[in-house]
C-alpha cells in the first residue's frame, strides 16, 4: 500500500551512526553537482553529503537535517522491484527491518512525502484506461515520462498527486498491471500535524489513506465509449469529454457538478464497457485483501531495543544493532478488519473513524444526502422546541414561564 517515502530523522544518536555507518559523498547542490563545501556564495541548506545504501538515499545537509528517501516496497523486495502486491504485513516488516539496519526510531523519525497507492491486476490493457483519463475534479492529466508509461494529475494547491500508470509496461510482465497512486507532498492532507514512520501502521491512518484513494477514483473523469444517445445526449457527451471544457468550468461549481451528475447518468444507461465502474470494482476488492490481514502480534516492531550514544561506539560499519521499542503499540490488539471502531456515528451507529477528529454524525459530503438525516435526528427535536418557544413568547404572555421549563436543549 504505502510506497515511495520522504523521512526527516531528528534523533541524535542515529546522525551519529549514519556519519559512521554510511559512505557519504562530498557536498553536493540539490541539482547533484559537487560543491567545494568552503564556497560561502552558497547557502548551508543547498549544501549536503550524500550516501546510498539499499534502496534508499540519505543526505546530510550541511545545516544539520538529515533527510531519507526511498522506497518501502522497492526496499522490502531487496530493490529488485515494486510491482508485488504490498500488503501491511509486508509494510510492518519494512518499517522493522529499515529501523533494525539504520538504527532509526519510527517513533521520532517524521515523514515528510508519502506515495500510497495500489496494483490493479486487470483484464484490459492498461493504456485504455490511461488514454481514457481526462481530469480529476478540474485538474487535467498530463502525460508522465519513462518509465512511468502513464500520466498524472497535480492538485490545485499542490497538497498531492494522482498517479496513473502502467506498472506491467515499466516491468515487462506478462499480464495487466495498473497502477494507481498518490503521491502526498504536504502531510497535511491525511493529518494536521506530524505523521510518524510508526504512524502508518496505526488504524487511522491506514482507513484515512484508502478513503482518500477512493475518494480521489470516484472524483476522476474518464471517457467511456457508449451507444443509443439521442441528438442532445450525443452533444451533451461531445462537450464533456473535452478537456478544455473543464479548465471553463472551474469558477462555475454549480454547472460543473450539475454535468458531472448528468455525466455519471448518461455513463449508467449507454456505457458499453462499464469501464470506471468495474475498475472501482478491481480497486476496492485490491485494497481489502491488502489491508483485512490480522497483525499477529500486538507489536510488530517490539524487536526494536532501545540504543544509546554508548553502545553505538562500538558498532562497526557493516553491523546492525536493534533501535526503539514502540510503546504505543503495546496497548492493545489490533485488528485491521475494524479501523478505529471508537468514532461512530451516534445517530446510526455508523464507522466514521475516517472523518474528523471529533465528528459526531455521518459526513453529507462522503455518504450523501441521506448522511444529512443523522443529523436531523439529534437536532430536530430541539429546534423544534425553540420554535415553538419563540412563537409562545411573541405572542405574549401574563407571566414569565422559563422557571417552569426544564432548560436541557441550551
Amino acid at each position: 500500500m504505502f510506497d515511495g517515502i520522504k523521512l526527516a530523522i531528528n534523533d541524535k544518536v542515529t546522525t551519529e551512526h549514519l556519519n559512521k555507518y554510511l559512505d557519504y559523498i562530498g557536498a553536493h547542490k540539490e541539482s547533484g553537482e559537487v560543491i567545494n563545501p568552503n564556497d560561502k556564495s552558497i547557502k548551508p541548506r543547498f549544501k549536503y553529503k550524500y550516501a546510498e545504501r539499499q534502496s534508499f538515499k540519505f543526505k546530510q545537509f550541511e545545516s544539520g537535517r538529515l533527510e531519507a528517501s526511498g522506497s518501502l516496497h522497492y526496499y522490502f523486495n531487496n530493490g529488485l522491484n515494486n510491482y508485488t502486491q504490498f500488503t501491511l504485513k509486508d509494510v510492518a516488516e519494512a518499517i522493522t527491518k529499515f529501523a533494525n539496519e539504520f538504527i532509526i526510531n519510527p517513533n521520532t523519525t517524521v515523514v515528510h512525502n508519502l506515495e500510497f497507492g495500489v496494483n490493479l491486476l486487470v483484464s484490459f490493457n492498461p493504456d485504455y484506461f490511461i488514454d481514457s483519463l481526462i481530469a480529476h475534479k478540474t485538474n487535467l492529466f498530463n502525460t508522465m515520462l519513462a518509465p512511468f508509461y502513464g500520466k498524472t494529475s497535480e492538485h490545485e494547491n499542490a497538497q498531492y498527486w494522482i498517479k496513473c500508470y502502467n506498472k506491467g509496461q515499466q516491468f515487462g510482465l506478462p499480464y495487466y498491471n495498473l497502477r494507481l497512486e498518490i503521491k502526498c507532498v504536504k502531510m497535511e492532507f491525511i493529518r494536521r500535524g506530524n505523521i510518524y514512520l510508526a504512524d502508518l501502521l496505526t488504524p487511522s491512518i491506514i482507513e484515512k489513506c484508502k478513503t482518500l484513494l477512493l475518494k480521489c477514483f470516484t472524483d476522476l473523469i474518464i471517457k467511456e465509449p457508449v451507444a443509443g444517445l439521442s441528438d442532445n445526449e450525443q452533444i451533451f457527451y461531445q462537450k464533456y469529454i473535452n478537456p478544455n471544457y473543464h479548465n471553463d468550468a472551474i469558477k462555475d461549481k454549480t454547472t460543473r457538478c450539475r454535468d458531472k451528475k448528468k455525466y455519471k447518468e448518461l455513463l449508467n444507461n449507454h456505457s458499453t464497457d462499464r469501464l470506471k465502474e468495474n475498475t472501482f470494482k478491481i480497486l476496492v476488492e485490491t485494497l481489502n485483501n491488502i489491508t483485512s490481514e490480522h497483525l499477529n502480534r500486538c507489536n510488530l516492531l517490539t524487536d526494536i531495543a532501545e540504543p544509546s550514544l554508548q553502545s553505538l561506539n562500538t558498532i562497526e560499519k557493516t553491523s546492525l544493532q536493534p533501535f526503539d521499542s514502540l510503546s504505543k503499540w503495546s496497548k492493545s490488539n489490533i485488528d485491521l478488519t475494524i479501523l478505529n471502531t471508537a468514532q461512530k456515528c451516534i445517530s446510526c451507529g455508523r464507522d466514521i473513524a475516517n472523518q474528523k477528529a471529533g465528528s459526531k454524525y455521518c459526513s453529507e459530503k462522503l455518504y450523501g444526502k441521506g448522511a444529512k438525516k443523522c443529523r436531523n435526528k439529534n437536532s430536530n427535536p430541539t429546534h423544534n422546541f425553540k420554535r415553538k418557544l419563540a412563537h409562545i413568547n411573541a405572542n405574549g404572555l401574563l407571566f414569565d414561564i422559563m422557571p417552569f421549563i426544564k432548560n436541557n436543549w441550551s
